[in-house]
């Protein structure tokens, strides 16, 4: 029967400080030893009761527990890996760590869970560390525990801390550098790696790592971009497949592209924009963000990348110095987003012409085309299937009943498909800057002749309507 009226026993009292003139060999002193050694004797026994009582418990679970508690240990721990975050990747990107320390949760339950959670190493394969971990050397024991339990798996690391610049000649501070040392002893397992860190902790990490052949995705992100002249790895060169860089310039990025096939990068320049894909021959999907502007007064030596399939630009210029100087014959999704306010025709018809690409998705957004540089730049790329453009601030004059004030709208609803014959959807979203409420009276009028009837030989394979603004989303699909 179990016991509900515990009582907390306090055994602060037996803490004094005994005044006795003859040395504790009065009567009271000695009745009073007498007494603690019956205590100690007591705590004793108390204590091997506990334990035994601890151990019933654990009997009695497997005696009277559910069916998943007869389960075979075996069945038991595949059941416990399917708790481990299998995408670890998506939540470091959004910072949710919950399911990074299903491990404990799964320990704390009982005994035998507890056990054997300890002894499945695949749950032990995620390590988050945040800055509370470190100048704390309890937190470093414990950072050497987890990893002990993963033993010789491959292991996805996220950390994360925030410290100021200044000290970056003299590298962090020593109250630091245990941590980090932890880390890099054992880098011979790192696969998926997420450093949210200051330079001088790159910096004082990589100069001490022996081995990173099992790196698969490198994320690196000190915050502040740093123009000082150096290289961030220093004998050991990792090749992995994907990388973000985020605050670092590509001459610091001295590791090895030759194996990247994802890659995203802010705040390079043109130059090592272009730099990156000759670099890079085997990259699939890139993601430029904020590409400063050119450094060089003459014309970029011309470059195709034969592999690359998905681009992303965004630009605080036009990108014209990049897009005259690549050609990506088999580009397949391309965004371009101009950073910022909107600009005008970006050049990007030249791009095309010379690339002929395979194209499926186009965006663009943040940018103010004539319906004739519109027409001109999709009729070079007819196998467009899926559209994306920034809504015309006076879209939201369009009423249902009236004719289409938007050109380009007016023309693809009205004409034969000699542009983008292969439409499937068509998406537009307004400028974050414009304010433009779209009526809800307008859709039908927008979307009915877009959505034609199926017989007709000249009807787009139309099939999605998406709009999107600050305040307000709809979409219409046909079915």
């Amino acid at each position: 029967m179990a016991c509900c009226d515990w009582k907390v026993i306090a055994l602060s009292q037996l803490s004094y400080t005994s005044y006795c003139t003859a040395n504790g060999t009065c009567s009271s002193c000695k009745e009073l030893s007498a007494l603690e050694a019956q205590i100690h004797g007591t705590i004793s026994n108390l204590q091997g009761l506990l334990q035994r009582h601890q151990s019933k418990k654990t009997e009695l679970n497997h005696t009277h527990s559910r069916i998943i508690q007869r389960l075979p240990p075996e069945v038991m721990s595949t059941i416990f890996h399917f708790c481990s975050p299998v995408t670890f990747r998506n939540q470091l990107e959004s910072e949710r760590y919950e399911d990074v320390f299903a491990s404990l949760y799964l320990g704390g339950v009982c005994r035998t869970w507890r056990h054997l959670a300890w002894a499945t190493p695949q749950l032990w394969t995620h390590l988050v560390i945040l800055r509370p971990f470190f100048n704390r050397p309890e937190r470093v024991s414990l950072v050497l525990e987890w990893i002990s339990r993963s033993k010789a798996l491959p292991l996805s690391i996220y950390v994360s801390v925030y410290e100021n610049e200044k000290h970056i000649d003299g590298g962090p501070p020593p109250s630091h550098r245990p941590l980090l040392d932890a880390l890099s002893a054992c880098s011979a397992r790192w696969r998926d790696v997420d450093l949210k860190i200051p330079t001088h902790f790159l910096r004082y990490l990589f100069q001490r790592v022996h081995d990173l052949d099992r790196i698969d995705t490198l994320r690196l992100r000190p915050g502040i971009t740093s123009r000082r002249e150096f290289r961030l790895f220093d004998g050991v060169i990792p090749s992995p497949h994907r990388v973000v860089a985020s605050g670092l310039l590509l001459k610091q990025l001295n590791l090895d592209w030759s194996r990247v096939i994802q890659a995203k990068a802010d705040d390079f320049s043109v130059e090592d924009c272009l730099e990156l894909f000759r670099c890079a021959p085997v990259l699939e999907m890139c993601e430029l963000v904020e590409v400063g502007y050119s450094m060089s007064f003459s014309a970029l030596s011309p470059f195709v990348h034969e592999n690359l399939k998905n681009l992303s630009f965004d630009s605080i210029d036009t990108g014209e110095d990049f897009f005259s100087a690549i050609t990506l014959p088999n580009l397949t999704h391309f965004s371009y987003d101009k950073h910022g306010h909107r600009c005008d025709n970006p050049a990007l018809l030249p791009f095309f012409l010379r690339s002929t690409p395979p194209l499926q998705k186009l965006e663009l957004l943040n940018v103010e085309f004539s319906f004739e540089d519109l027409e001109a730049l999709l009729q070079a790329v007819p196998t467009v299937s899926h559209l994306h453009l920034t809504m015309s601030p006076d879209l939201y004059d369009h009423d249902e009943r009236k004719q289409f004030r938007d050109p380009f709208l007016r023309h693809l609803s009205q004409s034969p498909t000699d542009i983008l014959p292969a439409l499937r959807t068509l998406e537009f979203s307004f400028h974050v800057y414009d304010h433009v409420e779209l009526p809800w009276k307008c859709i039908a009028g927008i979307v009915a002749p877009l959505l034609a009837n199926d017989d007709d030989p000249r009807c787009r394979p139309l099939k999605t309507f998406r709009h999107e603004s600050s305040t307000s989303k709809f979409y219409i699909r046909k079915t």
